[in-house]
């Protein structure tokens, strides 16, 4: 991509001047983060992934693991017999030039091959560059065609500016390493963040990007709360200031994050005072959470049932004005009747009663169909009916729970005597 704007100049003659790094923090990076492997051998013996020794008479650990007697490496068994394997991460190094902030990406290889030291093959992707704005720009390697992965790079082509599609919600640049190089550097301006304050804490892009334009996000990072800085979208950090300034003011840091930005949300929608640090800090957040979200529950419910009684009221006439012919009908025998659902709410208790669907899946809305309730003498619900317009046809007949009722045979011969009748009623329907 051709540069056009004065940044993206900038970032072109950064990006060309830039040395490769050593391979010494590449097998830190492994021998602190990457998995280790041994490969079965024959008898109860193993071979050592990394310096490819053999491991006589080999001790596993409740872990699982196995000490390496020659490189003293944690080993983790195969359970294949294969001869060789590899395993590839994502590992992030933080650079600065020249007034720019620099993520660089790399894809680290790791060839493992029995009776072989393993061998590394770190291939750097792309870079993420950031000024003093928080402005981003990316340069990175070619990406294979129509591609669905995020990690299928052209190996042999060259880091060059590149323009992320930001119609995407997820980009192929928006990764999460699974390592990082401790040697860092950082502009004056990240300094001035605080983001060199925590050797242990490596931000992302993102995160990087949030701190330099939003004060915000520069003030709850100073605080310690660098899990809250990952996670809170610009949308969320909105809501939730006036209870992120309480939250420092009494020094409360919550552990679980997630957790507690769904609690002040919960907080807000139950209209309750995220000023006070009564709410915004509770010492038990999970049990205070699991409460405020059964009250929330109990909202929706609240406004689930007002909206099932609006829908049963709408469709209430109509219904009525459709069956006016049947509700008089009435059938039966010895040891039970029938008749027509004469309301909406009669198929909601019936649906309720009966546990099937013949209120949620609107059954009083389909004009081809008409609805009847079986009921014993006692007037005990035994089954719903379901008749098709104009034939009067039985659809089907349904017991609680769906199951077929034992007076199945009786239902049916009832109904095919009063099928002539049922059709002159069909006849003079609306």
């Amino acid at each position: 991509m051709k540069p056009r704007t004065e940044y993206q100049k900038r970032v072109v003659a950064v990006n060309g001047s830039l040395r490769n790094l050593a391979n010494k923090h590449f097998v830190e990076v492994y021998n602190r983060a990457c998995t280790h492997i041994a490969f079965q051998n024959k008898g109860n013996t193993l071979i050592c992934g990394d310096c490819g020794e053999v491991i006589e008479q080999p001790k596993i650990s409740i872990s699982g693991l196995v000490r390496c007697p020659h490189c003293s490496k944690k080993l983790k068994p195969l359970d294949s017999k294969k001869w060789s394997t590899r395993e590839v991460y994502y590992i992030m190094a933080i650079d600065q030039s020249k007034g720019l902030q620099i993520l660089r990406y790399y894809l680290l290889y790791t060839y493992f091959r029995k009776h072989q030291p393993v061998r590394l093959l770190p291939l750097e992707i792309f870079r993420v560059y950031i000024n003093e704005c928080g402005q981003r720009a990316v340069c990175s390697k070619l990406r294979t065609m129509f591609s669905a992965y995020r990690d299928q790079w052209n190996m042999n082509s060259d880091i060059e500016l590149r323009q992320p599609n930001m119609a995407w919600r997820y980009t192929p640049y928006d990764v999460r390493a699974w390592a990082h190089i401790r040697t860092r550097k950082f502009t004056k301006e990240c300094k001035r963040a605080g983001l060199d304050v925590n050797d242990t804490l490596f931000p992302d892009a993102e995160t990087i990007c949030k701190i330099l334009q939003d004060n915000r996000y520069e003030t709850i990072w100073k605080a310690g709360m660098h899990e809250m800085a990952f996670r809170l979208e610009p949308k969320e950090m909105t809501a939730l200031w006036p209870a992120l300034k309480i939250c420092m003011r009494n020094g409360y840091n919550p552990n679980n994050v997630k957790d507690y930005i769904d609690y002040v949300k919960q907080l807000i929608q139950l209209e309750k005072d995220i000023h006070n640090a009564h709410y915004v800090c509770p010492v038990d957040l999970d049990a205070e959470h699991r409460r405020t979200n059964a009250s929330v529950q109990k909202i929706l419910d609240r406004k689930r049932f007002l909206e099932e009684q609006k829908r049963m009221k709408e469709a209430e006439s109509a219904y009525a004005k459709r069956i006016l012919p049947f509700l008089n009908f009435y059938m039966k025998n010895k040891n039970f009747h029938i008749s027509v659902l004469p309301t909406v709410k009669a198929f909601y208790e019936e649906g309720q009663a009966m546990h099937h669907c013949v209120y949620s899946n609107r059954y009083y809305e389909r004009k081809d169909t008409l609805v009847l309730s079986c009921r014993d003498n006692d007037d005990k619900r035994v089954a719903t009916i379901e008749l098709g317009l104009p034939k009067c046809d039985i659809r089907q007949v349904r017991a609680a729970c769906n199951k077929i009722p034992e007076q199945y045979d009786s239902i049916v011969r009832l109904i095919t005597r009063q099928k002539k009748e049922l059709r002159k009623l069909s006849a003079a329907m609306v």
